[in-house]
Order: structure tokens, then sequence, then C-alpha cells
């Protein structure tokens, strides 16, 4: 914290004259590290003429980190979004997979559920950027834009004028009453317009789905005059078509090969759109990363003579209750686990207690059943893990970051390196934090910022304490992250 302030108070005469007038988060979800690095000569030129490009205006010019990184055990949409924009690890924001079985409410639950609004931010047990900004007393509005809910609410945070997110059943935008004004008349104009593709959910997986996000995005930023208020506002837009086609096709397909280069179109569209309206380079600072990346698809490996295999996961916790039946004697069918969610087994403790088990002696045994099946990477305990275990440095630090006592398991699996559980219609599966889930892009435009490629270490947390320091305000009171001081202009 002491270095922040110093570095803070050295920032403080380039924010009091320099402060932008619009913030904008720029989040692909999935976006892999190396999409953007192997695609960089098929995307548009970052300038031509006076009209800007897409990807490479904003690695050009800007600072940019082509291999960010996060360091959580299970990368996932929700906490994702929710590192990005609080710059905390989920350990100490709150969310560290996106649903999970609560021990104790005894079912499972959603992260962004909120049993009187619907959806709403009021999991994350901290402040995000914009949060921290609003309670500076400065004016701002904030909106955040996503199909998926998660991803607009964890973004806009606590204090948001607006989160929409696409109600596939209604085919439309929409929100929760949790905001002040979730229901805009201009939304019900935009809305009108989709009527025509009604219905189409696979739109969604498709530039379809990123145009009318781009849409989206302009229409709030001109019915609601973004940039236009005395202080500074925020717009964060998540594109979560990517997620959607990334499943379902694999990274390496013809069709995401093919989408990547029609995204960048539409950011060269979004981009040119805040060029018309504003001194693009001195009044925006934009933000450019994603919420975690994504293995190849298991054929693609195979394909590459690169062991990997679907976890058929009703088989191997078929086994798992065989071996547990076969090592205390029990013939008849046990429930032996209250819940599976995300590789998170929560044991049925009323069946263990009542066959006079011993508790340690349990956990140690399925421990030993799923090591034993040859498809786990690690088996982890919470309630026997210590830092002195023979795992990785890598393995331990996940862990220490992502711990929340309620949304684990008591025992989580960990599968090898390019395995991953089978899900009807998905062809991959981020469930990790091996190199290809945890490695995304960071770029950050503005004109406090240089144009440099940078190779150093830079975590996603990093982010929030960054942005904090140019708009001249204290971070969140948990973040984990640091100034990444080498890319600011002084």
């Amino acid at each position: 914290m002491r270095s922040f302030l110093l570095v803070l108070i050295s920032f403080a005469a380039i924010q009091a004259s320099s402060a932008p007038k619009l913030v904008v988060y720029l989040v692909y979800d999935q976006l892999r590290a190396d999409i953007l690095t192997l695609n960089k000569s098929k995307f548009m030129s970052a300038k031509s003429g006076t009209r800007l490009g897409g990807f490479n205006y904003l690695t050009q010019n800007g600072s940019y980190y082509p291999f960010a990184e996060y360091e959580v055990l299970s990368s996932m949409t929700c906490p994702g979004h929710a590192i990005i924009s609080t710059g905390s690890w989920p350990v100490h924001m709150g969310i560290a997979i996106n649903d999970w079985y609560s021990k104790s409410k005894n079912k499972v639950e959603y992260c962004v559920d909120d049993s009187e609004f619907g959806f709403s931010p009021r999991r994350l047990t901290t402040t995000t950027i914009s949060d921290e900004f609003k309670g500076s007393d400065t004016k701002s509005k904030v909106f955040a834009i996503a199909l998926k809910d998660r991803s607009a609410i964890m973004l806009g945070g606590h204090k948001a004028d607006g989160a929409f997110w696409f109600d596939d059943k209604k085919w439309g935008w929409t929100s929760s009453n949790y905001y002040p004004n979730p229901s805009p008349k201009w939304l019900a104009d935009v809305n009108k317009k989709l009527e025509s593709a009604k219905s189409d959910t696979s739109l969604l997986k498709k530039i379809w789905g990123v145009q009318r996000t781009v849409d989206l995005a302009q229409e709030t930023i001109a019915r609601e005059k973004l940039g236009q208020t005395e202080g500074t506002d925020f717009l964060f837009v998540s594109f979560s078509t990517h997620d959607m086609a990334g499943h379902m096709f694999g990274p390496n397909s013809d069709e995401m090969k093919k989408l990547i280069l029609e995204e960048d179109k539409e950011l060269s569209r979004f981009l040119n759109g805040l060029k018309s309206k504003f001194n693009l380079e001195k009044d925006v600072l934009v933000v450019l990363t994603g919420d975690h990346g994504i293995p190849p698809s298991v054929d693609y490996s195979k394909k590459n003579k690169i062991k990997a295999e679907f976890l058929n996961e009703i088989q191997f916790i078929d086994k798992i209750y065989k071996e547990l039946n076969s090592a205390y004697d029990v013939s008849d069918k046990k429930d032996w686990f209250k819940a599976i969610q995300s590789m998170h087994y929560n044991v049925n403790w009323e069946l263990v207690n009542k066959l006079k088990i011993d508790r340690k002696a349990f956990l140690e045994k399925v421990r030993a059943i799923i090591k034993n099946t040859g498809v786990a990477e690690e088996v982890i305990v919470p309630e026997l893990y210590s830092k002195d275990n023979l795992m990785s440095p890598r393995l331990k630090r996940q862990i220490e970051n992502s711990f929340i006592e309620d949304q684990w398991g008591d025992v989580i699996m960990m599968p090898k390196a390019f395995s991953f559980p089978e899900e009807k219609g998905r062809k991959a599966d981020h469930v990790s934090g091996y190199s290809y889930d945890k490695m995304v892009p960071l770029v950050f435009v503005g004109a406090n910022f240089k144009k440099q490629i940078f190779y150093s270490k830079a975590y996603i947390v990093d982010i929030h304490p960054t942005v904090a320091a140019i708009l001249g305000i204290i971070p969140s009171p948990k973040f984990d992250g640091r100034i990444l001081h080498e890319i600011i202009k002084m």
C-alpha cells in the first residue's frame, strides 16, 4: 500500500490535467493470449487513412502485454470478470467459480443470483474500479453490457447505473431491478429492432452476437451521453460470443479463425464510432483483455500427438463409488457425495458419519482413488492441505488465491493438461490454471500510456490499481495487484 501511495502522489499532477472523459473496458470472453499474436498479419491495418483498425490499432497504439496472466485454480467467466473489475483474487472478492454447492445453505448457487432482485453483484465482497471512482464524490455514469448476465454484472459493480445482458427466451436486452433504471425507453427501442431474428439462438454464437453488442454499446454512449459529464464515465463491454462459439467449435477451428477476423472489423466499427465523438487519444482510456483462455479441443490435441482426453464424469463417479463401496464393505447403493460441481466433490457427511468412518481417513481414501484413475494432475483436499504438501509452486499460488471455503468442495480434482470434463455440445472447456487457460492479452490505450510492447510479468489484478492511479483514486480495499508503472508516461 505504501508503494501505491508514493506512485499515486507522483501521478497526481498528470491526473489533474488529463483525466479521461470516458473509460472503456473491452473484454473478449475466452480470448487466449496467442489469438492476437498469431492473427496479427490477418487483422485490419492499425490505421488506413483516417479510419482506425481493430485489434492492431489498440496493440500498436498502447501499452501491450501479449501474455498477461491470471493465477487462479479455475479459469471461468464470472471470477475472470470480477478479477478485472476489482483487482482482487477470488479469496478477496468472493467469487471462485461460476456456480457452486454452498455448504452453509445446502444448495447450488450461481454467482449473480439474488433472492430479492433475481440478479445482482451483491456476492462481490469488495468494490470495483467504478465503485471506487463513484465513491470519490466525482460525477460519473457507469454502464456494463454483455450477452451473459454474469459478465455485465461483475464488470459494472455495485454502483452501476445500468447493466444489460441478453435474454434469449424473451429475445432482447434486459436487466435487474437492482439497478436504478433497468428498463429505459431507449432500450425497448433497441429490442424492437431485434424482432426479425427472434428466437434464433444460434445467432448468439455468430458475428450477429458481436454486432448487436457493439450496437448496444454505441447506443448507450449516445442515449446516456457518456463522456459528456463533468467527471469520468465508464462503459464496460464484454463480448460473450467468442466464448460461446469457442466451446462449440474449438479454438483452432475454421469457424473461430473466421470469427476473430469478423470481430476485428466490429472492433474497428466501435473504435471509429468513439473517434467520431471524442478526441480518442486525449479523452478516452481503453483497456482490452480477456476473462480466461481455452485449451485446444481434444481432437486437435490428439491430431498433434498430444495426450488429451474427455473425462466422462458419470463413468468417473461410478468408478469412485464402486471403489468406496469395496473399501467400506458396502453392498447396496450409497450416495457418497451430496453434489459435484465443476470438479468440486462435496462429501455426504451424514452417510460417512452414519457408517462411523473416520473423516480424515475417508478424505484420504477419496483422494487416493481419484489419483489412481490416472486422469488427475492433482487432487486437492482443502481440509488436509498445507503449504508443505508436495505440489508445484504454481498450484500452491492458485490455491491460495482462489480458496473460498463455502464454495469449494471437500475434494477438488485438477485434470491433466489438455484434458477436461466432457459436456454435450462442447469441444473444449476452460477449467484449469494451465497456461492456455490463464494467459490473455492486456492492452492499455490512452494519453497516459506508452506505445510499446511489454514482455515483463503482468497479472490481470494489475488493471484495477493501474487505472485507479491514472484517475487519482485509492483502489479497492482488498486489491492484490500492482501499478504497472513501467507503462505510464511521466
